[in-house]
């Protein structure tokens, strides 16, 4: 009987963990004269006045280091790249595309994932983009592409997880570093719309 009780405590926590994730509110406006990013899952336009007297460079990432210790760095996750750098075949032996990781971290469906450690290694990068400092989580469909937003105030770390059906073996994150919500949604979110 205690257990079936755990499990229901469990189950509901699951639920409204869950549930929490609603579709983020913003009005779509025009971009002035912009720039386009297409490295990623959906192309971004830059406004060029936001990205004024920036500092721009590529390895793996895309960072574009704004004035006043602020900044954007855009990644895009492959299976292989996971299979190569870190997380070994656990990422091959699941049946999941690389494109549901963002729906999974957002949603908190780990149950999908069979292997342990790559649910431990997710549930890790959850704690990370969902970290305390966050107050606004949500989402926007964008045509095929989903758009996984975690903002957090005070101008901590916010990210932004990017994924599409015509792209089943990648996602797109975009970290963003000493922006506020207003920033965020006005010079990057608004280039997706």
């Amino acid at each position: 009987m205690k257990k079936i009780i755990l499990t229901l405590i469990v189950l509901t926590a699951a639920c409204v963990q869950a549930a929490t994730l609603s579709q983020y509110s913003i009005q779509k406006q025009s971009i002035p004269e912009h720039i386009t990013i297409t490295a990623s899952v959906s192309p971004v336009r830059l406004p060029l006045v936001f990205i004024k007297d920036s500092k721009i460079s590529m390895n793996q990432s895309l960072d574009i280091n704004l004035v006043g210790k602020r900044g954007i760095s855009i990644n895009n996750h492959t299976k292989q790249q996971w299979v190569n750098e870190w997380l070994g075949e656990q990422v091959n032996n699941n049946v999941i595309n690389m494109n549901q990781i963002p729906e999974i971290i957002f949603k908190s469906t780990f149950k999908r994932i069979k292997n342990n450690e790559f649910r431990k290694q997710l549930l890790s990068i959850r704690k990370i983009i969902l970290h305390k400092d966050i107050t606004i989580s949500g989402f926007i469909r964008q045509g095929d592409v989903m758009i996984y937003i975690a903002i957090s105030h005070d101008k901590g770390m916010s990210t932004i997880l990017l994924s599409s059906k015509k792209y089943p073996d990648m996602f797109t994150q975009i970290s963003i570093f000493g922006l506020t919500k207003s920033e965020i949604d006005k010079n990057i979110i608004q280039g997706f719309l």
